[in-house]
């Protein structure tokens, strides 16, 4: 999939979700994120998370935040 992606859009950094599942890969010099979910999480339980991407003077930093929340709340609105 990857490979496939690469060859139809030329960047550096692919962003992608709707899985809800966090992702972070390295791939032929691309980079890969799905930041997973900020409401219903697949993995993590009762925390969401976010990511922050930084580009500085062509070096990219990347950080995976992690934040807990009121999951009952968010379940009942649901």
């Amino acid at each position: 999939m990857f490979n496939r992606i690469i060859k139809d859009f030329d960047c550096d950094i692919y962003l992608m979700g709707h899985t809800h599942i966090n992702t972070y890969v390295n791939y032929k010099d691309k980079i890969f994120i799905n930041p997973g979910s900020v409401g219903m999480p697949i993995s993590h339980g009762k925390k969401f998370r976010y990511e922050v991407i930084c580009i500085d003077n062509g070096n990219i930093y990347y950080e995976n935040k992690t934040i807990e929340y009121n999951y009952e709340y968010v379940k009942n609105i649901y």
